[in-house]
């Protein structure tokens, strides 16, 4: 186990003493818990001298003091430090899509459409892909689809990326994302019917796995959050509904994926609920990553 740290920020703190408070160590993957640690204090000299000295990044553990971690672990695949590029606004899709829906023609400059199609990953991998594709920028906002949004909330949490640089402006902006699950998540002949592919349950968006993920999410992180939901026409003496199938699953208001109510996070910026627009293409309303009047506010607020 480890404790990363951007070696630059050692660097600034050179023969202090750093105090760590409220120190959380769970698994990578199903966010359970393994320690908690109320406080450490960690002479970091020897430290910044080892980075000075190999010009490695360094990973605060049990031998700088922090009780519970076993060893000194260098890995360099978590240090996300972008290299010298543009500012962009990176758009993503979710879970399982089969393309990226955004309309690139309603952003303007360093827009990137950030995809890899047909994928189950949990929002570890994800972030993680996100940030190799994205790390041909200096610094970048984040506009997230689905779970393309809980990748990001949970990149700029646990690694240094390029939307440490990013700025001014909404660092990430969220849009029919299940931050709290949904129960769709766990059921795959559900997923099969709505998304078209068989890529299997996701764990990570479940009400249980999304409970214990969010856990890990400080308040701190939760405020560079601006969250919309979307939900179908309400057509009086008609039922209504996004996706017939998936209607069967979630309580109203929803988009045919996503509950109103898991689409935003205490701490969060709640930007509200707005009707006439479905998760994805193929629902009884239009897709909501081609709103062009929303597109237009996202472009015009987020940080690059």
């Amino acid at each position: 186990m480890q404790i990363g740290c951007e070696p630059g920020r050692l660097k600034l703190a050179a023969n202090e003493i750093i105090e760590c408070r409220n120190i959380r160590i769970h698994e990578r993957e199903g966010f359970a818990p393994l320690d908690i640690v109320a406080e450490s204090s960690i002479d970091i000299a020897e430290i910044v001298e080892v980075l000075q000295r190999t010009d490695q990044p360094a990973l605060l553990a049990g031998d700088a003091g922090i009780p519970g971690i076993a060893s000194l672990d260098i890995n360099q695949e978590t240090m996300l430090v972008p290299p010298v590029g543009s500012h962009a606004l990176v758009l993503t899709h979710g879970y399982c899509a089969n393309a990226n829906y955004w309309t690139m023609s309603h952003f303007s400059g360093d827009a990137y459409k950030y995809e890899n199609l047909n994928q189950n990953f949990t929002h570890d991998a994800f972030a993680l892909d996100i940030a190799s594709k994205a790390a041909q920028f200096k610094s970048y906002g984040l506009i997230g689809h689905s779970q393309g949004g809980c990748a990001a909330l949970h990149l700029y949490n646990f690694y240094w990326s390029g939307l440490d640089w990013a700025g001014p402006g909404r660092i990430i902006q969220a849009l029919g994302v299940p931050f709290k699950g949904t129960p769709i998540a766990g059921n795959i002949a559900a997923l099969g019917e709505i998304f078209g592919v068989q890529c299997g349950a996701n764990n990570d968006m479940t009400y249980a796995g999304a409970e214990a993920w969010l856990s890990t999410i400080p308040t701190s992180t939760r405020q560079k959050v601006y969250s919309y939901t979307t939900t179908f026409t309400n057509n009086p003496f008609v039922y209504d509904y996004c996706n017939f199938f998936s209607d069967i699953f979630l309580t109203d208001p929803e988009d045919g994926v996503i509950e109103n109510s898991a689409g935003h996070i205490i701490g969060g910026n709640n930007m509200g609920l707005k009707i006439g627009w479905c998760h994805i293409d193929g629902m009884s309303d239009p897709n909501q990553c081609t709103d062009s009047q929303r597109n237009a506010v996202l472009n015009s607020q987020g940080a690059r």
